[in-house]
């Protein structure tokens, strides 16, 4: 303790002025409480006041941080302090010791809301104050900005071994007879105290056998103590960081970070962010590139995976060990296993091991290295979840199992495998990234690429038997990284195409290879190209075409002609240049190297030449040269100022450097092994360290096999095979320190980090502003105003602002916090109480909550008060604490904060605002002062800035959070993060804005999701017969959600905010965030193919609502066939094809819609879906929907579309409760069945398109019917025949149908039309309508119909005085035949004449004193207008004649199409050519 307890005081720094605030972190058990509590001991007496807040995670939970607020104010001023919410306990700790220099300790903390509550910022202290605070989270500490940041050291074996003696010997033991003993307890611990205690109490009173079974058995189980106490933790993380940590633990430790970041991603572990979250809860370190981590952490890692059955591996979720595989492998070789979902075996037991794995169902990770391969049968049965899947030595020569098709698969890598082809024919695997085939001997080609579309790296090494490359390679658009090395029989690279995102390609070590791949295409990804050791006799014109921002290009072993040679190097971008054992003699060295003026690395090795022939001083970007083994090499070019690394190695005649490093002043590496001895040697070194003596502060070393020579010692010689190296700091080749500084400054200056205080404070301005005029401060009466909206978005914030900006105007003032939460644990009457002793100054008790209510009335009513009442959730708190206006005295104001707007409605609030979003500035502003530490530029993330603020939305809660989490993260960990918000939504954020979910009521919750899940942007018109369909009452739901903040109807759309939407997500996915099959939606179209093959034989309760658009018609009816609870199924398929339909629909549907059902044959005959309310089928196949009369009771909507196959009708006799029909491109259909005119619910009809339809059913008991409509139906001749009255008939359409006679029963049995459009009826001879029966008509449309000008003449009497709307388009009247009977229609308001003959009307239209709109376009012969009626607002007139008129007459002309003149009453609308302006 001595050693630590000093370290820890000399960060504290006591007796200094100022506030300093210093952390401990650490591994759980590790002795910060011990190191932290000692120190607090030791120094408390010197400060005024000091306070010890011991486990704060327990605490805090159990009682809440307002207790701890109390207890600490309490502890400071003697007296007992009350605190009404956690805002005012934290304005009493500022004033209370903003002026006293005290000591507080904070033990155990784990979330920073405990920091922000408890000791916010360094200002709430007065100066000489300290703040320790001992955490398992280095995250918390850095984002709260304390001054020091101290990791707890593990104890040494020496310290370990004294503190284990003072635990587990009685006085009765020798210390000696156990030390062996003591040294594997000692070692077991690893340095972790609380180890050590729990071990060497246990042992106390043991013998040796019992020590010995004790260590035996912690092998195997671990002390659940020590367990326990890490493992709290591990139960702090999120799901997949806590897969994350497992599969670390079983399978990682001691592996290289890089090397396993792949395996990582293909799991969807988000692991860059995942890991340094591990990393500071200190569960894991990275050492030298590695994973580790403590041993006792790693046993608890594998103590949670074991579970309950610590000794059945085939009950664990991940097997590590080859032993636990043998254990396995006899009980459970022919079982499946649904438990298992990661394998890594090393071992030699080939048999058993695929028969194991052939029953493990739910893989996602396997990783087998099987030491002896050889040839047997492989696994029967590979796992379809796989998403990482590597094999050394697979056995089997034929293609993996017929039934492996792993749509998750991301990263497949075989080797030393027997297979002749990888699979038969294209797999399609979407999400495969990584293909690597290595040392496969017998493998002749590659797969084809086309089904993997996400490819982006693919290696083919030592393949000696391949032949081909399957073509479509060279069209692949993923691939980024190809490498071909050691493909002796290879001949030929695809051409390439399309590779547009390729960026490294490799071809090395194929000698059959003679012709350099051809590419057809721009490769303007490609950076980096290898040839090395190939047949290629021609590099052709088309890399330097082709391949434009080539940074590094290396052609080793390769160049053997000078024209070639001479041709190469004119990539100005190039940076690297490779030309290893090119043969190069002196004469044959490009000199046009040197305009390659982007060059960092050249590589000259293993070549010929005795000098270069030019100097090297123009490369200024070139920072490394290797010459090495070029034996014939005597001198150097001149090197250019810019070179920091030279290496010369077994150059055999280079004896003297020269003058070439003379402009040198970066060189700090130079390698010169295996040469011959050095002339000058030393006046190569003098000039490196002259060179570097010009910068301070820069630490630089020689480096001779292991001896050191730091910079103040002379120089000496160097020669021979002895490597030199003068190594600089890491900020050697960066700025120098004072140009940092003088950056940082700027940088602060611009960007400065605002206070806590201010932060919270963003965007409040504006709002306080419109705010305060709602609460009229200073008037009488007494107002409430009420502020409502999304969950985290700064209700509480704004209100309290505004509380403490104008609380010193009032008698009294009184905040209650949190009363959602506060109610419920404490009750209402607690409340009450609390509310009257802060207005009396004095201890109130309150019985009862009506006692309350008179209680508040009585000492309120005649004080004018200010109260705020903080998340409000229901109404009865309201009527608890300010239930009227009337309780309190004149001048008085209530807040009240809530999610609810319709609680404020309900409770007659005076003023209802909703607190507005912050805007993206704000947002940005806010972000910022959370994000950043002083360590970073701004500037360097602001892009990732931007897709932060744009995921927030607006939302303070979600910039606050996250820019927290991001306060100490890399760019890596930003981009990490932000990828893995795509799939988890960071928690805090969910659960604060699922409170309002909870809130509701089973039904607006499923109501809620549906919407987010399918409906959002979509009509809210639309979709209400959805909702409705599935009983959700969605009008009053819909009010309720709006009324929550949940969702909004944006231009008539369903709309919310996108982290609402995550929320919803989030609950849909539940505790199987990756098992769609577990979820009661599902959405994504790539979910279902997630699941098509594993559950394609499964039944699935758990689904309720499918919504599908893709093309895999086939899995997807094998799925759909599956799922028993189906309520809402929407299907379409892109391109619909005929295969076998769904052996089985749910008989619990309501809503079913299928755009593209593939079969022919009706549904299935146990289709009996008695709860159906809608039936949509689009673009399908079948010939009829079902056989016979089914009876669907509930049925309210049947929509046919596009059936080109349906001949027939259902029999509607079934359907009691169909209100809408719609058939619609039913090509083939012949016949609607007769039982349709018996209907006595539908009250839509709509026939169109049906070519083959002759007949429409006799209409004889459709009582009910509204709406009518047949159109584009010619072989319909005649007009159904009415023989009963139809009363609701209130629209009638015929259009485009083959009648010849429309009939007298439409004005004698439709009495009540309001609408009647008779269009386009090419062979009607008669109209015998009776329109004096259509009394209530509003709406007449005669488009292209009347030919007989008797029919016209009788058209428009007196008898049609209800009329509004008259359409005569494309009549063909001319002046004679227009009927004068028209103005007789003294309600008419819109007259549509267009596409007709006449030349005048030849009567005034003044007496049509309604009319407002009047439509003569294309009416080519009209020369003039009739007097028109005072009352017309619009008039449509594209008439030429009638504008060349005007035009001639002298009217302005504008050269433009469109044009609105308009006058107090006139708005005139020209479409043509000219535009007429009238003044």
């Amino acid at each position: 303790m001595k050693a630590r307890l000093q370290y820890l005081k000399s960060r504290l720094k006591i007796g200094s002025d100022g506030v300093r605030m210093v952390g401990i972190w650490g591994v759980g058990g590790g002795g910060k409480t011990t190191l932290a509590s000692s120190m607090y001991t030791e120094i408390s007496c010197y400060f005024e006041g000091h306070h010890l807040i011991d486990n704060i995670r327990e605490e805090s939970s159990k009682y809440g941080l307002k207790k701890l607020q109390e207890n600490m104010l309490s502890s400071f001023s003697k007296t007992e302090v009350k605190v009404e919410s956690i805002v005012q306990g934290i304005t009493k700790i500022k004033g209370m010791l903003a002026r006293r220099k005290v000591l507080v300790l904070l033990d155990d903390v784990n979330d920073l809301d405990q920091l922000e509550a408890l000791a916010g910022s360094q200002d709430w202290f007065g100066s000489g104050s300290r703040i320790i605070i001992t955490t398992r989270d280095e995250h918390l500490l850095t984002t709260h900005k304390v001054d020091e940041v101290c990791h707890v050291q593990l104890l040494s074996s020496d310290e370990a071994m004294q503190l284990f003696n003072r635990h587990p010997y009685n006085e009765k033991a020798s210390i000696e007879d156990y030390k062996t003993l003591s040294l594997r307890v000692v070692s077991y611990a690893a340095g972790l105290p609380l180890a050590l205690k729990v071990l060497g109490s246990f042992l106390y009173d043991k013998t040796k056998d019992g020590w010995i079974s004790t260590l035996d058995r912690l092998k195997d189980i671990p002390e659940t103590a020590i367990v326990e106490k890490l493992k709290i933790s591990y139960d702090g993380f999120k799901n997949v960081e806590k897969e994350l940590f497992l599969d670390i633990a079983c399978f990682f430790r001691g592996l290289k970070k890089d090397d396993t970041m792949e395996m990582l991603e293909a799991c969807e572990f988000h692991p860059e962010i995942g890991i340094e979250v591990l990393r500071q809860k200190a569960l894991i370190s990275i050492v030298n590139g590695k994973f580790d981590m403590h041993d006792l952490v790693e046993e608890m890692g594998h103590y949670i995976v074991r579970g309950e059955y610590p000794n059945n591996p085939d009950k664990h979720s991940r097997i590590w060990k080859s032993e636990e595989i043998r254990n396995m492998r006899f009980e459970d070789a022919t079982m499946e296993n649904n438990k298992i979902e990661a394998v890594k075996y090393d071992g030699y037991d080939v048999p058993q091991l695929c028969k194991i794995v052939s029953n493990i169902k739910k893989l996602r990770y396997l990783w087998v290295s099987l030491e002896q391969p050889t040839y047997v049968k492989g696994p029967t049965f590979l796992s379809n979840e796989l998403r990482y899947f590597r094999w050394e030595g697979y056995p089997a020569r034929s293609s993996f199992p017929v039934g492996f098709q792993p749509v998750k698969l991301v990263v497949l890598k075989l080797e030393k495998s027997f297979q002749k082809e990888v699979w038969k024919g294209c797999k399609r695997l979407p999400h495969l990234k990584v293909l690597q085939l290595r040392l496969m001997k017998n493998l002749l080609k590659t797969p084809n690429f086309d089904g993997l579309p996400s490819l982006q790296e693919l290696i083919l090494s030592e393949c000696h038997k391949l032949k081909e490359i399957h073509p479509s390679l060279g069209n692949h658009t993923s691939l980024q990284y190809v490498s071909v090395s050691g493909c002796y029989k290879l001949r030929m690279f695809p051409t390439i195409t399309h590779m547009k995102n390729l960026k490294n390609l490799e071809i090395v070590g194929c000698l059959e290879i003679l012709e350099f791949p051809k590419i057809h295409a721009n490769m303007e990804s490609l950076v980096e190209l290898t040839i090395i050791d190939n047949g290629i006799e021609v590099l052709p014109s088309s890399i330097g075409e082709h391949c434009s921002n080539l940074i590094s290009l290396r052609l080793f072993r390769l160049i053997r002609h000078v024209k070639t040679r001479h041709l190469l190097f004119h990539q100005s971008l190039l940076q690297k240049l490779g030309l290893y054992a090119s043969l190069f003699n002196k004469v044959e060295i490009p000199s046009s190297i040197i305009e390659l003026s982007n060059l960092q690395e050249l590589d000259l090795s293993f070549n010929d030449f005795s000098r270069l022939g030019f100097s090297l001083s123009q490369l200024t970007q070139l920072k490394i040269l290797n010459v090495s083994s070029c034996r014939k090499l005597l001198e150097l070019p001149e090197l250019p100022s810019s070179l920091t690394i030279l290496i010369a190695d077994c150059c055999e005649s280079l004896t003297t450097f020269g003058d070439c490093h003379k402009n040198c002043r970066w060189l700090c590496d130079v390698s010169l092994k295996g040469g011959s001895i050095l002339n000058d040697g030393d006046r190569l070194l003098e000039s490196m360290l002259e060179a570097c003596m010009a910068i301070e502060n820069h630490y630089m070393l020689l480096y001779l096999r292991g001896f050191h020579i730091v910079k103040g010692l002379t120089p000496q010689l160097v020669r021979g095979d002895i490597l030199s190296t003068i190594m600089m700091m890491k900020n050697f080749l960066h700025e120098s320190k004072v140009i940092k500084e003088f950056v940082d400054t700027i940088l602060n200056i611009l960007y400065p980090l605002n206070s806590k205080a201010n932060e919270d404070l963003v965007g409040m301005k504006t709002r306080l502003q419109y705010l305060k005029p709602r609460l009229e401060i200073g008037s009488d009466g007494v107002r409430m105003v009420g502020i409502w909206g999304v969950g985290g978005g700064g209700k509480t914030t704004l209100a309290y602002s505004l509380y403490t900006e104008i609380s010193c105007y009032f008698e009294g003032h009184h905040l209650i916090d949190n009363i959602r939460e506060e109610s419920s644990k404490y009750g209402l009457n607690k409340l009450q109480e609390n509310m009257l002793s802060s207005f009396s100054n004095t201890k109130v008790r309150v019985n009862s909550i009506e006692e309350g209510i008179t209680k508040i009335k009585s000492m309120l009513s005649r004080r004018k008060v200010l109260v705020l009442l903080d998340d409000v959730n229901e109404l009865v708190q309201l009527e608890a604490l300010a239930g009227s206006h009337y309780w309190f005295g004149s001048g008085s104001r209530i807040i009240i904060t809530t999610r609810d707007e319709h609680l404020l409605r309900t409770h007659k609030v005076d003023e209802v605002c909703n607190v507005q979003l912050l805007s993206s500035d704000e947002a940005v502003q806010l972000f910022n002062g959370h994000a950043y530490n002083e360590k970073v530029s701004i500037e360097d993330y602001e892009t990732l800035s931007s897709r932060v603020v744009s995921y927030a939305a607006g939302l303070p809660l979600a910039l606050k959070v996250l820019g927290s989490f991001l306060y100490d993260k890399t760019k890596d960990g930003w981009n990490s993060t932000l990828d893995r918000l795509k799939d988890i939504p960071e928690t805090a954020i969910v659960e604060k804005l699922k409170i309002s979910y909870d809130g509701l009521k089973n039904l607006e919750k499923e109501l809620f999701l549906d919407i987010a899940c399918f409906f959002r942007r979509s009509k809210k018109d639309d979709t209400m017969e959805m909702l409705e369909s599935c009983d959700f009452h969605p009008e009053i739901g819909i009010e309720v959600l709006r009324q929550k903040a949940l969702v909004s109807i944006v231009d008539g759309k369903f709309d919310m905010h996108d982290l609402v939407q995550e929320m919803a997500h989030y609950i849909v996915r539940g505790e199987y965030p990756n098992n769609p099959d577990k979820h009661s939606r599902i959405w994504k179209r790539e979910e279902i193919r997630n699941m098509r093959f594993e559950d394609a034989t499964m039944e699935n309760n758990k689904i309720e609502a499918v919504k599908y658009n893709d093309n895999d018609e086939p899995q997807l009816c094998k799925i759909v066939s599956n799922i028993k609870k189906l309520r809402y199924l929407w299907v379409f398929l892109e391109q619909p094809t005929y295969v076998k339909g769904p052996t089985f629909l749910s008989n619990e549907l309501r809503y079913f819609r299928w755009e593209g059902y593939p079969a022919r044959s009706p549904f299935p005959v146990d289709f009996q879906p008695v709860k159906l309310v809608v039936l949509k089928l689009e673009k399908s196949f079948q010939k009829e929907v079902w056989k016979g009369c089914k009876h669907l009771p509930h049925l309210k909507v049947l929509q046919l579309c596009n059936m080109e196959e349906l001949l027939k009708t259902p029999n509607f006799d079934g359907l009691p409760c169909l209100q809408k029909l719609t058939l619609d491109d039913c090509f083939k259909l012949k016949e609607i069945h007769p039982s349709l005119g018996n209907h006595t619910s539908l009250q839509y009809v709509s026939v169109s398109r049906c070519n083959k339809l002759r007949m429409f059913p006799t209409i004889t008991h459709m009582k009910n019917h509204k709406n009518l409509e047949i159109a584009w139906c010619p072989k319909i001749l005649e007009f159904p025949k009415i023989h009963a009255n139809m009363e609701s008939l209130v629209e009638l359409a015929f259009i485009d149908i083959g009648v010849e006679v429309l009939p007298s029963s439409i004005g004698e049995h439709c009495t009540n039309l309001i609408s009647l459009k008779l269009n386009s009826l090419d062979n009607l001879k008669s109209i015998n309508i009776n329109f004096d029966g259509l009394k209530h008509l509003k709406e007449l449309q005669l488009l292209e119909l009347i030919q007989h000008v008797k029919t016209r003449r009788r058209l428009f009497h007196q008898s049609l005085r209800c009329l509004q709307k008259l359409g005569l388009y494309a009549s063909l009247f001319n002046k004679v035949e227009i009927p004068s009977s028209v103005i007789e229609l003294s309600n008419l308001q819109e007259l549509d004449l267009s596409w007709n003959d006449f030349s005048r009307l030849g009567f005034s239209l003044s007496q049509l004193t309604q009319l407002k709109i009047l439509n003569v376009s294309h009416c080519e012969k009209l020369l003039e207008l009739p007097e028109l009626p005072s009352s017309l607002t619009i008039l449509i007139a594209d008439c030429f004649r009638l504008i060349e008129k005007k035009r001639k007459s002298g009217i302005t002309e504008t050269p433009t199409t469109y044009s609105s003149v308009y006058s107090p009453k006139w708005k005139i609308e020209y479409h043509f050519p000219f535009t007429i302006s009238i003044s």
